[in-house]
């Protein structure tokens, strides 16, 4: 009666109840040899001992079985369709390393633990580029590539988490997001550093006090005709220094200029006077 159930209502049983022992049975049985073989193709084959881990995972949930007894239908159908899915890929050829991490992409097996292996062989790669450049090209590249890999979306290892395409596609585009922001932000900080080292200030007899009072006359008898002060101060600020004060602030520049002290103004004299002397022939 229960086989005739999930044989025929399959459709509307929750995959998330356990499946009971005498199903597991019946299932079992049809992919049991293929069980063995795939289990002993990988355990021939000379790929490393984590990848081996990781394939051997769903494989180990239907071989302990009758053992745990505790695998939902979801859990059951995939390491069932993983086991036959994997049997015939193998069988057919000789198993290397890609072949088997290209079956598990197809196979949508998005454990984390597959995730990061994925990612650390990535990174390692990265850091055999030259400059960050090339690590940007290598990883578009490498985004195309899974943009265009075919998996089995109607089913995943993992039914709580992303698919493994989404995982790794967000992941290549968070990296490729990160080294383009650092590459912006090393090129502005040398940008930076250019400037203050090309930067060249002229120093000036005045005080800052005087030199304020000074661009001030020039505003007010428009041989300056720029009508923002702020401006005025601040090119002050960026292009003169005095013997006493190396940074001259723009807030200093502002406060003198509508405070003139009345020795200011007597020094400023003096200086343009000498400045009408120099005009005589």
């Amino acid at each position: 009666m229960l086989r005739f159930i999930e044989k025929e209502y399959r459709n509307y049983l929750n995959v998330n109840i356990q499946i009971p022992y005498r199903s597991t049975l019946v299932k079992e049985f049809e992919i049991t040899n293929k069980l063995k073989e795939v289990k002993s193709r990988l355990l021939d084959s000379n790929i490393n001992n984590q990848l081996l881990k990781l394939t051997y995972e769903p494989l180990l949930k239907i071989a302990t079985i009758n053992i745990q007894e505790k695998l939902t239908y979801y859990e059951f159908n995939y390491c069932s369709e993983f086991i036959l899915a994997l049997y015939k890929q193998i069988n057919f050829a000789n198993i290397s390393e890609d072949i088997i991490k290209e079956s598990l992409f197809y196979l949508n097996f998005n454990s984390l633990k597959f995730f990061k292996y994925l990612t650390f062989e990535i990174i390692q790669e990265l850091e055999n580029q030259e400059n960050n450049i090339q690590k940007i090209d290598f990883l578009y590249r490498l985004l195309k590539n899974y943009n265009q890999k075919q998996f089995r979306n109607f089913i995943k290892y993992k039914p709580n988490l992303p698919s493994l395409k989404e995982q790794m596609i967000s992941w290549i585009e968070e990296e490729i997001e990160y080294l383009t922001k650092k590459i912006k932000l090393e090129a502005n900080q040398f940008t930076n550093i250019s400037t203050n080292e090309e930067k060249i200030k002229f120093l000036t007899s005045l005080s800052v006090a005087q030199l304020s009072y000074f661009f001030g006359l020039l505003m007010e008898t428009e041989i300056i005709k720029h009508k923002n002060q702020t401006d005025i101060f601040r090119f002050i600020s960026e292009n003169f220094k005095t013997n006493n004060t190396e940074k001259i602030s723009v807030d200093s520049l502002k406060v003198k200029y509508y405070n003139v002290e009345s020795n200011t103004r007597n020094v400023l004299r003096e200086k343009l006077i000498e400045l009408l002397g120099l005009t005589k022939l």
